[in-house]
């Protein structure tokens, strides 16, 4: 009976830390992962003549032009649960980008990183690129991140340079896991509740205790 009553303890004890440790992620995404409206695929060539000007309040599917540059836009998510951030990626999937010099990537102003070059020998490529911001982390958990890219011109500086994004994806993550209670802590909460079952078995009409 007692090795019973100590086995449904431990299971307990592994449910309660199963729980405690499980991975919490948010996704926002900015875009429809359709490939620019016209299915184009990473690292392949696309027409860019099939594409329409960006309207004003989008920020997909369009090419830029100088008045819409640089691009801007901003994600906004849940970050109920989550205190600390284990892991943070951004994922875009952009083209054309890149005609004179690297496009730059820059998070509520800090600059992230450069695109992939999506202009090569006069074509217009699609190119997907992943982003850490892990060392970003504390600034993401307002449940607000507003990205900008800067395209360069010929003179080198940050000027026009049409291009067109399909889509935008951020994905926050905590999976770091609970802290695990010394042995201590184990030992009385098994025995806490070897105890309890004990009492509630006495309670039993007719059940007998044995050793």
């Amino acid at each position: 009976m007692k090795k019973g009553l100590f086995t449904i303890a431990a299971l307990l004890l592994v449910m309660s830390l199963a729980r405690a440790s499980a991975a919490l992620t948010t996704t926002s995404t900015v875009g429809d992962k359709d490939g620019f409206g016209i299915g184009s695929q990473a690292d392949q060539p696309f027409n860019f003549g099939a594409l329409s000007p960006l309207q004003p309040g989008e920020v997909t599917d369009g090419w830029t032009f100088l008045s819409v540059l640089p691009l801007t836009w901003t994600h906004t998510y849940d970050v109920s649960g989550i205190s600390v951030l284990s892991n943070a990626t951004l994922e875009l999937f952009a083209g054309g980008q890149g005609s004179f010099g690297d496009s730059e990537l820059f998070l509520d102003g800090q600059f992230v990183g450069t695109l992939s070059d999506g202009d090569v020998n006069g074509q217009n490529i699609a190119r997907r690129d992943l982003f850490d911001l892990t060392p970003f982390a504390a600034s993401l958990l307002d449940g607000s991140a507003t990205f900008t890219v800067y395209n360069r011109g010929s003179d080198g500086s940050f000027a026009n340079d049409n291009w067109v994004l399909d889509f935008s994806e951020l994905t926050l993550r905590n999976d770091s896991p609970a802290p695990v209670p010394e042995p201590s802590t184990v030992v009385l909460l098994g025995i806490g509740l070897l105890g309890a079952a004990l009492r509630l078995r006495r309670k039993i009409p007719g059940a007998t205790v044995r050793g």
